[in-house]
């Protein structure tokens, strides 16, 4: 478990962020996980998690502490971020292929030319989200909030767009090539 603690309204807020892994398995996942930021530097869970802690702290309080995460042009392949808020972080030309993102919270992040192949991204909020130039193919975009984000040249080949909503997307240019649409949010 995360505790990540800041002052909100002059009252202390405390938020406990429970991760899904029994505490066993949590140990071992974060000894496996490595990634890379963009500036080349090795980062292990722990230390990935100890970032988003911070861009939590930095977000709850109005940015007067903590700190804004930057992780563009990271390396985070098979990062397990289900259900983290990532507003305002910057993830452009991330590679976030086999990610587990289901239930994040990505509204108005730059994901431009990200690598987000074989993604789950079920469930996500991208409302507004840059995806331009962005690679989802086999993405699992299931459920997820698409409105008003722009996919301009993005690559959706072969994903998985049951019940996602694309009301006001920019699709001009993207590559929807086996892509079931009949079940979309328009």
């Amino acid at each position: 478990m995360r505790r990540i603690s800041g002052v909100l309204g002059g009252a202390l807020c405390l938020i406990v962020i429970a991760v899904s892994l029994p505490a066993h398995a949590q140990e071992q996942e974060s000894k496996k996980w490595m990634g890379k930021l963009g500036d080349g530097t090795i980062i292990t869970r722990e230390d990935l998690l100890d970032i988003l802690d911070d861009h939590m702290t930095w977000l709850i309080t109005d940015g007067h502490a903590g700190k804004l995460a930057d992780l563009g042009g990271a390396s985070l392949r098979k990062a397990d971020l289900r259900g983290v808020d990532l507003s305002s972080v910057d993830l452009s030309g991330v590679d976030l292929s086999d990610a587990a993102l289901s239930g994040a919270n990505l509204s108005a992040v730059s994901l431009t030319a990200a690598n987000l192949r074989n993604a789950d991204l079920g469930g996500a909020n991208l409302t507004r989200a840059n995806l331009s130039g962005a690679d989802l193919i086999e993405a699992d975009l299931s459920n997820a909030n698409l409105s008003r984000a722009n996919l301009r040249n993005a690559n959706l080949s072969n994903a998985i767009l049951t019940n996602t909503d694309l009301r006001r997307a920019n699709l001009t240019n993207t590559n929807l090539d086996d892509v079931d649409l009949s079940t979309i949010i328009r």
